[in-house]
This record gives structure tokens, sequence and C-alpha cells, in this order.
């Protein structure tokens, strides 16, 4: 019990879940917060630490088993409920009677059976091959529902068929009227088509009530466009939904530390060893934080060099930038290795993984359409489908940091080519100049070196050619 206090009286006060655990180390209990600290000191009462007698039976019964507690940190209330979902249908705590399916979340589902079918809202599931469901939505399901009979015209009521009468809704352009045979079952269909699309796709009904939200501002119709913002705030808050799903499957099949919130993507970038650099890539909050975004200049001559140059500058900094919840390197188990033996070296202790393209025969295959990416971890190697959506999320993270450093490489690679140029208009040759940058470095370093230096690196020739072009300029 101690132990169970001591954590309890350290919780931060900010949103989150909480997992109740006993002596074990089983699950009991998992609730969300908006108020860690808060939510989880109401079970409890202190003098003496013992529970809550006003709780119910259940889960008075629970906290008497409890043995330690663990916590996930979320950035809103409304993640904490998303993910509060998904941990309960995923590990199945013994006192959990709520959320252990997804009958607690509304669906919208339709009927496609009828000649001109509605969209309806259910908490059911039914096992009928004619019912499409989109969902479960742990908020804006209402939103979503009000906005398909706002934008499409819809069959709006359940009446409206069966009394073979146009009504309002077909004055005012709501409505089609296939109650007076206005409109066929197949252009029907198109209109549902549509609007199928905009439940599977939220950036169309974004768009489209945007539109109309202008329009009634315009016309000064304020309190029905007010309306529309407040849908489009609430589709916008469930558009996270996927990504958090997302984070959560990452957050089970890599096995993890934490929820990947913030990432950080490293890659570098050379031809023939040519203007090698290396580039970091921060993913956070769900976003790309491009503020963070790191650019380096790498004197290694191989890959496995420079991705460790790469990493030890960044471990280096997280002083003054603390590290992030994964690192992603962009290679196989070796540069993986190489970061992990990096990191055991330290002592900040977080997850990272990589990701690297097939192999045949120690050549790497990049033949559009062939491609395959393998993710390896610590503990073991995952294949997965190219349609897998958490494939799909870690190759958009590891895609971004490739083109940033290429970009970098393409425009430091154009800055040397021209300073190359320069030099051999005045007679030095390429593997002259190679070997100048090799000793000097930089180009500006070898502009500042003395005639003597640049005897030593190379001769007295192309000193005399160097330092007389300085001297008459």
């Amino acid at each position: 019990m101690s132990k169970l206090l001591e954590i309890i009286e350290n919780l931060p006060t900010t949103s989150g879940v909480y997992k109740y655990l006993n002596i074990d180390g089983d699950i009991l209990y998992i609730g969300k917060a908006k108020n860690l600290k808060k939510r989880v000191k109401s079970y409890w009462r202190f003098n003496p630490f013992k529970p809550n007698p006003n709780l119910s039976s259940r889960i008075i019964k629970m906290l008497k088993e409890a043995n330690s507690l663990e916590y996930i940190l979320t950035h809103s209330e409304s993640e904490a409920l998303i993910l509060e979902n998904s941990l309960i249908k995923e590990l199945n705590p013994k006192y959990n009677i709520l959320l252990r399916d997804d009958k607690t979340y509304p669906y919208i589902y339709i009927d496609n059976s009828q000649d001109f079918p509605r969209f309806e809202i259910t908490r059911e599931l039914k096992e009928d091959k004619n019912l499409t469901y989109y969902g479960a939505f742990p908020n804006g399901a209402k939103a979503i529902y009000d906005s398909l009979y706002g934008l499409f015209p819809l069959v709006q009521n359940k009446s409206c068929i069966s009394s073979k009468k146009a009504c309002l809704f077909y004055e005012i352009g709501r409505c089609l009227a296939p109650c007076e045979d206005k409109i066929s079952k197949s252009e029907y269909r198109k209109i549902i088509t549509k609007a199928k699309r905009a439940i599977s796709n939220q950036n169309i009904l974004i768009r489209a009530l945007e539109k109309r939200m202008m329009k009634l501002a315009l016309e000064e119709r304020f309190e029905e466009a007010g309306i529309i913002k407040d849908r489009i705030e609430s589709i916008k808050n469930l558009k996270s939904k996927e990504t958090i799903d997302i984070e959560v499957q990452i957050y089970k099949l890599l096995a993890l530390d934490k929820i990947p919130y913030r990432v950080e993507i490293f890659d570098n970038s050379h031809i023939l060893g040519e203007a090698t650099v290396g580039a970091m890539v921060v993913w956070d909050n769900r976003k790309w934080d491009k503020s963070s975004y790191r650019r380096y200049e790498l004197q290694s001559k191989d890959e496995y060099s420079q991705m460790g140059e790469l990493l030890s500058r960044r471990i280096k900094s997280f002083d003054k930038n603390p590290p992030p919840d994964l690192w992603i390197i962009d290679g196989g188990d070796t540069l993986l290795k190489l970061a992990l033996s990096l990191l055991n070296e330290t002592n900040f202790n977080f997850s990272v993984i990589a990701i690297s393209k097939e192999k045949i025969n120690s050549i790497t295959n990049r033949g559009k359409g062939f491609t395959k990416d393998i993710i390896y971890t610590k503990e073991s190697v995952y294949e997965l489908k190219p349609r897998d959506k958490r494939l799909q999320w870690v190759q958009k993270l590891r895609d971004e940091a490739h083109r940033f450093a290429i970009n970098y490489h393409r425009k430091k690679k154009i800055n040397r080519d021209m300073k190359n140029s320069i030099l051999e208009k005045k007679g030095i040759g390429k593997a002259t100049i190679k070997r100048l940058l090799d000793y000097f470095g930089t180009f500006e370093a070898i502009n500042l070196a003395t005639f003597d230096e640049i005897s030593v690196a190379s001769s007295k020739k192309v000193a005399k050619i160097l330092k007389t072009e300085n001297v008459k300029k």
C-alpha cells in the first residue's frame, strides 16, 4: 500500500489513462481522467489510507486487490477517452464492466437493401450483410450525421417515403422527393455513394461545411453559421482518432515503452561520399514540428559511421533538447544496434526502431511496385502488409526524413559544384580539389589557408596558383 500511496501523491494533474494492477502485475481496472491526480485520489481516504467507502462494492473490492498503479499521459480528455476504450478492449481488465465492446460508442449505419436508404445512428451492432456501419465514434457522431443531412439531398425523415407526397424539405432543396418519384433509385444511389465517401474522408465534410459557413456569414445569418462552426470543430476533433489508434497499435505491436507522441527520425544522404549530410525531422502531437528539424554536415565516409556521427551529435544536445518517446532510424538491423549501443552509454532510456528496404542477394530492391519495407526492433523483425496503417505511419515519418536529407544534400552539392568550377577555372583538377577538401574540410578553409599550408596539403605549384590569384584580387 505504501508503494501505491507514493505513486498517487506524485501523479500529474494532466489528462490521461490510469491502470490499477495487482501484486502479480495483472491489470485490474482501467480508467480515464481529465485530471489524473484528482480522479485517482477520489478513490481513497488518506487518514488512514484506505478505499473510499462511498464507492460501489465492486470498486472497493478492486482497490483492496490493487498493489500498484500505472498511467499514460494524453493531450486531452478526448484522447484519454479513446485510449481508455482501446486498452479495455485489448486487455479486458477484470473489473471493467463497461466499454467491453463498442456498444458504448455510437455508429452511423445505412441499410443498403432499401430502395431509398437513410443513414441512422445506433449503439448496437447486428449481423446483417445489408447493413454498412461507420465508426465507432467516441465523439462527433451527431455532427457528422447532421452534416450529411444538411449537405446532401437525402430522405430526411423515415416517414417521408410512406407519405407519397413531397414536403417542405423538397421545397427548400434538402430532399429530391423520391416519394413522388422525382428521382430514380439509381440517381439516389449516386448521392448515397457521395455521402458514404464523405463519412470515410471527413475532409470532404469539413471543406463543404466551411463553404456553407462562409456563405451564411456573408448573408449575416450568424446563428446558423455558428452551428456549422461547432459541427466543424466536432469533426476535426474526431479526425485525430485514427492517428491515436495507430499510435496505440504501434503502442502494442512493437512493445514500445510508451505511446510515441514525440518521434525523431534520422536519415543521411550522399553521392559517392560527396556532400555528406544528416537530417533529423520531428513528429510531435500528431503533426510535424518543423521548428525542431535539424541538418548536419557529416565528415564520416561510410553509412555506419555517418549515422553514428549523426546520432552522437543529437545525444550531446539532450541536456538542451530532451529526448523523444521514440527514435526511427532509416536503416536496418546494424544501424538499429548502433543506435541502441550509443544510448546504452547514456542515462537516457527510450525506444528505437529502424526501417529499411528489403534486400535480395545483398542488394536493396527499389524497383517500382516491388519495394518492401521491413521494421526492426530490439527484440524482433516485422514484415507488415503494404496496406497496414502501422507500416504506413512509420513509412510516412521515414519518407519525410529522407526528403529533408535529400534537399539539404542537393543544396550543399550545388554550392560545392559551384566552388569546384571556380577552382577548376584556375586550372586546378578535381583530384587536387578533393585532396584539398580532405585536408582542409571546406572551401572557406582553403581560401583562408596560407601559401605554406597549401604547399603541404598539395604542392607549391597549386599554392602559387591559389595565392597569386588572391593577391591579384
